[in-house]
C-alpha cells in the first residue's frame, strides 16, 4: 500500500530509485549488525521495503507501457526473479567460501547499485505527463478501495494470491537446509535452488507466450500450476537423493512460472 500511494504521487522513476537506495542501505546496515534483532530490522524490514518498491514499480510500469503484448511483457519483466535465484545461490556460496556473510551482503549491496542506474531509465508516458499529479488524499483514496472487500471474487483472489506468494517462497528458502538434511553437500544444496530459478525463468516465458494466445482465462494457468506444484511438494518428502530433489526443484520452478 505504501508503494502504491508513492507511485501515484511521485511516479515510477522516483519510487524505483528510492527502493534501490533503501535496499542498498538495508544490506549495508545488515552487514554491520551486531545482533539478530538489528539484522532482522535492517535486512528484513529496510531492504524488504526497498525491494517491494522496486518490484511494484517494475510490474506496474510494464502493464502501462504495453497493451497488445502485455502478458508476455509482464512475464519477461518478472524473469529477473528466476534468473536471480539461479545465479545468487551459487555466487553467494562462492563468496562465503572465500570471505564471510558480512562481505557477501556488502558485495550484493554494490550489485544493487545497478538497480539505481536501471531505475533512472523509467520515463513518464506522454499521456500521463499531461495529467495533473493527484494529492495525497486522492492517492490514498485510489489505493485503498475498501468497497472491493464486498466483492467475493476479489476476496477469493486476495486469499489465493497471498497464500501462494507465501507458499512459493518456502521451497526456495528451505531447500538448502533440506539438502543438508538429506546428506547433500553445501554446493549440491545451492544447485537445487539454482535449478528452481532456471526452470522458473523458462516457465514464466512459456506461460506468458501461451497465455497471450490461449482461448481461456490466464488464471487457469495459475490454478493448474499451483495445484501441480502443491502435489509435487507433498511427494517431495520421498526424495532422498540429489537427482530426485533436482527433478522436484525443476518441476516446482517450472509450474510456478505462472506466479
Amino acid at each position: 500500500p505504501i508503494g502504491s500511494v508513492l507511485l501515484i504521487i511521485l511516479g515510477y522513476r522516483t519510487v524505483a530509485v528510492s527502493g534501490s537506495v533503501l535496499a542498498i542501505v538495508g544490506f549495508l546496515s545488515a552487514s554491520f549488525a551486531p545482533n539478530i534483532e538489528l539484522l532482522t530490522f535492517t535486512y528484513g524490514t529496510i531492504a524488504s521495503l526497498g525491494f517491494s518498491f522496486l518490484f511494484l514499480t517494475s510490474m506496474v510500469a510494464t502493464t502501462v507501457y504495453f497493451c497488445r503484448w502485455r502478458t508476455l511483457a509482464v512475464s519477461l519483466a518478472s524473469c529477473g526473479f528466476g534468473v536471480g535465484i539461479f545465479i545468487y545461490p551459487l555466487m553467494a556460496r562462492h563468496i562465503l567460501d572465500l570471505l564471510d556473510w558480512q562481505w557477501c551482503l556488502r558485495i550484493q549491496a554494490g550489485m544493487l547499485f545497478l538497480c539505481v542506474l536501471l531505475s533512472l531509465t523509467y520515463r513518464t508516458l506522454t499521456s500521463e505527463a499531461k495529467v495533473e499529479k493527484p494529492t495525497m488524499r486522492e492517492a490514498l483514496k485510489s489505493s485503498f478501495r475498501l468497497n472491493l472487500l464486498k466483492n467475493p471474487i476479489f476476496i477469493l483472489l486476495l486469499i489465493m494470491a497471498s497464500s501462494s506468494t507465501i507458499g512459493i517462497l518456502i521451497p526456495f528458502n528451505y531447500m538448502p537446509l533440506t539438502g543438508l538434511e538429506r546428506n547433500l553437500t553445501q554446493s549440491q544444496s545451492a544447485w537445487l535452488v539454482s535449478v528452481m530459478g532456471a526452470t522458473n525463468t523458462a516457465g514464466r516465458v512459456l506461460v506468458g507466450a501461451a497465455a497471450f494466445k490461449a482461448p481461456f482465462h490466464p488464471l487457469v494457468f495459475m490454478i493448474l500450476g499451483h495445484t501441480m506444484g502443491a502435489a509435487a511438494t507433498f511427494i517431495s518428502v520421498l526424495c532422498d537423493s540429489f537427482t530426485l530433489l533436482a527433478i522436484y526443484c525443476g518441476f516446482f520452478g517450472l509450474v510456478f512460472g505462472n506466479h
